[in-house]
């Protein structure tokens, strides 16, 4: 084999590794633009997401204080209502119960006479 043919050989083999070479750094470019890109849209979404977390724990602190504290009272007044109610239940029937013996005696008196 001729030197120039083994020359034109080495050169075309040198430049193919030259493109293989020039074609993986543009595919790592690529590849690291992407990868820039989509790190900074994850920063973008947790940025959103601890945003959306804090306005979340606001509005259950605003209803915390605006419909637990007032849940709570009614409860305690609608305990304390039940408990008179109970109260004068118990009155009535001891009343009815009064007027009740009252009314048998007058009636076993009225038999007597």
């Amino acid at each position: 084999m001729p030197k120039s043919l083994d020359y034109k050989v080495v050169l075309e083999a040198q430049n193919n590794a030259q493109k293989a070479f020039d074609d993986l750094n543009k595919a790592i470019a690529k590849l690291t633009a992407g990868t820039e890109t989509a790190q900074s849209r994850v920063e973008k979404l947790a940025k959103k997401m601890n945003s959306m977390g804090e306005r979340a724990k606001k509005i259950g602190k605003k209803m915390s204080s605006g419909l637990t504290t007032p849940i709570m009272a009614l409860g305690a007044m609608a305990v304390k209502k039940s408990a008179e109610i109970e109260t004068i239940s118990v009155s009535l029937e001891s009343m009815l119960g009064s007027a009740d013996k009252a009314e048998k005696t007058e009636n076993f008196a009225g038999k007597s006479d």
